[in-house]
């Protein structure tokens, strides 16, 4: 493995790194280099040059870096680049970055253009001229047109002539919406998606040998249980789906046929294909190859004659594959690369980027070996994985090269005695500092790695526990002081208790009790019911709770309001079936969805024709203390103050720790500090113990001593103490405290916790594209 040199600079001095966050490989044997987008939003090109050219010798330097923000022009564009892709006949390279499209220049890295969608774009396929950009997002699929102007307007806007069509069906009859929508008219300018998540687009011709960038197919995967198909001459038609029922991360294709297929599937050919993608299935790696076919000017393909390897691929998630040679490479989540045969079984090897290390001393001593990789001992961290696999030059060539990239770092792979240049050189350090960097390294890639798999995680069942035990709390406590209040003995009445009474407070001045004393949760699956029983077997009695699961639209209807706290992808399925639009009729609904606005909401509820009285929306984001009465939540409506609705949202989330009324423009930033903030406390508590151990305290005692430590702070800020009072109380001139705070302030501690909360709140912003 041979690691490109790492670009550096950054808030944190010019000897800091830079993180790599894409792969694009562009050039021509001898010529070769590696575009990628930087965390700065900068763009860097790597000249790799030739293994097999020793006139040409590449040392893997950066040959050329852009200004930062190249490819930012919006300071709400989340940090997270989505995609990249190159094209090599125009020099030309594209990246996502949240719902912007940047065309960049190569000769001049400059950007040339900017396209904005209406929803963030999570893949791109490959550029082979003259066959243009797809761009997939989380609701749509678009064919990108180079030839059309941007400068920033919206794909929407730019739709006025279909790329891909020649000709179009001569019909007869009344084309009305339905007909245009299902034939691939001209007004239908891009498919939706029924579900979020493509992640990988594959653009295959109709032959190997075709050049009409008007024929052929549109193969598009990802959170979904099928791969969708489309014609490119009957875009946004749906052709076809091929069935999968994994979650696949990545598509690709050689142009030879997979087999002589079994009886019932296509007829071998010199035209036929093979389709190939990657994922997982069930938790465990899926290689999956599907036959395609040209026939009569068009695609044609077969599940009978598929190969579905779910057994011996991997035992974990494959996120890239390519072909190498006669062979197929792919990668894992455990950072192996493995090589098998075209039938997608046969194992060839399997190489870990982690595990083997050449010793220096030893590779001058394999000058004949041909068949182990070698790596450089500088530059991975034994926790690397390789989310990207590219192929270098002739994708025919099995002695080729694969160009890696590892979410931060790009590494050229080959069959070679030892690596063919080394950048990574680093400058002599003590064992200390070395252990804290690869300490940081790891932390901050698991936190990227978890990052990732937020999408498919039930973060709403979480808070919605912590929310739901904060109010039974609440409640118990109040009904505790009212019976002692009135004499009653508060254990006898305990014992007698075999359902829950009503728990809320006493009848307001009107006689109403506008407060709720009974719940219903709903939740999806039978294990999260019965994870969320056992919760709330902690009460000491038991508690007016009913749980269903898969029952949202009987629950709605039993309740009086709902509290809404799902992924915001899953928004639409929650509440647009019309069973659940009606029973929300008249009611008030809570949402506690990140980055999801009350008019996003109110755009799904209205799409059933509904003739009821309308439904009273109020956002709100609480935090996962909770669970301890100590939230501070942050409430946004469009409701008068006075109203019973908002009566109500007080009552509820003061019972778990205190409200603040903003306005909406202010909710996403108070999202970030208020909902996401536990986690960084937690990460700063967490690493004062972990230096208290490391001189000497047990980590249990440490724990308690700087938790109570860090709310001792806070509760001298809140008694009406400043920070800066604080710090300079405890900071005494001479004294060993100031010496620590200027350590921190050497590594810009300020400034990084800064940057956190904004890119914490772009992020938050973001989620919201996904409705």
């Amino acid at each position: 493995m041979s690691w490109v040199e790492q670009p550096k600079g950054g808030i944190n001095g010019s000897n800091e790194r830079r993180e790599i966050k894409g792969l694009g490989v562009t050039g021509e044997h001898p010529e070769q280099f590696v575009i990628a987008p930087l965390d700065d939003k900068s763009v860097c090109v790597w000249d790799i040059g030739a293994s097999s050219d020793p006139k040409r010798p590449s040392n893997g330097e950066i040959k050329a870096c852009s200004r930062r923000g190249i490819i930012s022009t919006e300071t709400r564009d989340s940090d997270r680049i989505g995609a990249v892709s190159v094209d090599k006949f125009l020099h030309k390279a594209y990246f996502a970055v949240a719902r912007s499209l940047y065309e960049v220049d190569l000769q001049t890295l400059q950007q040339t253009s900017t396209e904005r969608y209406h929803s963030t774009i999570t893949a791109f396929s490959d550029i082979t001229y003259p066959t243009p950009l797809t761009v997939g997002t989380t609701s749509s699929v678009h064919i990108h047109d180079p030839r059309q102007p941007r400068n920033g307007r919206s794909s929407e806007q730019n739709f006025k002539d279909r790329l891909d069509l020649t000709t179009f069906p001569t019909v007869s009859h009344n084309q009305n919406d339905f007909w245009k929508i299902s034939n691939g008219e001209r007004s239908c300018q891009y498919a939706t998606l029924g579900h979020p998540g493509t992640l990988s687009i594959l653009n295959l011709p109709s032959s190997p040998k075709a050049i009409d960038s008007t024929t052929g197919m549109i193969f598009v995967a990802g959170h979904y249980p099928s791969i969708l198909a489309y014609d490119r001459r009957t875009f946004p038609k749906l052709a076809n789906v091929i069935h999968s029922g994994a979650r696949l991360s990545t598509l690709a294709s050689i142009p030879h046929p997979l087999s002589y297929p079994r009886s019932g599937s296509i007829s071998p050919s010199v035209d036929a294909q093979t389709l190939i993608a990657c994922g997982d299935y069930k938790g465990k790696g899926s290689l999956e190859l599907y036959p395609v076919q040209h026939c009569k000017g068009a695609l044609t393909y077969s599940t009978n004659g598929a190969h579905k390897n779910r057994i011996s691929a991997s035992r974990s998630r494959l996120l890239s594959v390519t072909p190498h040679g006669t062979r197929l490479v792919f990668s894992d989540c455990e950072g192996s690369l493995t090589w098998v045969e075209r039938d997608g079984h046969t194992l060839v090897r399997r190489w870990n980027i982690n595990a083997y290390t050449a010793p220096a001393s030893t590779t001058a001593d394999l000058p004949g070996q041909s068949n182990m990789f070698v790596t450089s001992n500088i530059g991975s961290d034994r926790n690397d994985v390789a989310r990207k696999v590219v192929t270098v030059g002739d994708p025919a060539n099995e002695n080729g090269e694969l160009a890696i990239w590892t979410g931060e770092k790009i590494g050229i792979l080959g069959f070679r005695p030892k690596p063919r240049f080394d950048c990574e050189r680093e400058e002599e350090k003590t064992e200390e500092e070395r252990e804290g960097e690869l300490y940081g390294r790891q932390m901050r890639r698991a936190l990227e790695r978890q990052a990732d798999e937020i999408p498919l995680s039930s973060m709403g069942g979480t808070l919605g526990t912590a929310i739901l035990c904060g109010l039974l709390a609440s409640l118990e406590e109040t009904r505790t002081s009212r019976l002692q209040s009135e004499g009653h003995d508060v254990q006898a009445s305990k014992a007698s208790l075999k359902e829950g009474p009503a728990l809320g407070p006493k009848l307001d001045g009107n006689g109403e009790r506008p407060l709720p004393s009974q719940f219903i949760a709903c939740v999806r699956t039978p294990g999260s019911a019965e994870r969320l029983r056992k919760e709330l077997l902690s009460f000491q009695r038991p508690v007016p709770v009913t749980v269903l699961h898969g029952e949202n639209a009987r629950g709605v209807q039993a309740a009086d309001s709902v509290l809404l706290g799902c992924q915001p992808q899953d928004l639409e399925s929650c509440i647009a079936s019309p069973a659940v639009s009606r029973a929300l009729n008249g009611k008030v609904l809570i949402s506690i969805l990140a980055g999801v606005t009350i008019p996003q909401v109110e755009a799904i509820l209205s799409r059933e024709p509904n003739l009821g009285p309308p439904t009273t929306i109020v956002r709100a984001m609480p935090n996962t203390a909770s669970f301890v009465r100590e939230s501070t939540t942050v409430v946004t409506s469009t409701l008068p103050e006075a109203s019973p609705a908002l009566r109500l949202v007080d009552w509820l989330f003061n019972s778990i720790g205190s409200v603040t009324h903003i306005p909406a423009a202010q909710f996403d930033t108070c999202t970030a500090l208020c909902g996401s903030t536990p986690a960084f406390f937690a990460m700063f508590l967490e690493s004062l113990v972990d230096g208290a151990v490391a001189l000497g305290l047990k980590r249990s005692e440490a724990q308690i001593m700087a938790a109570k430590t860090m709310k001792g702070a806070a509760t001298l800020i809140l008694d009406g103490e400043t920070p800066e009072m604080v710090r300079h109380k405890v900071a005494t001139p001479g004294g060993s405290t100031i010496q620590g705070l200027l350590k921190m302030e050497r590594g810009a501690m300020r400034a990084i916790v800064a940057d956190a909360l904004i890119h914490c709140t772009a992020a938050a912003r973001g989620l919201g594209d996904t409705v």
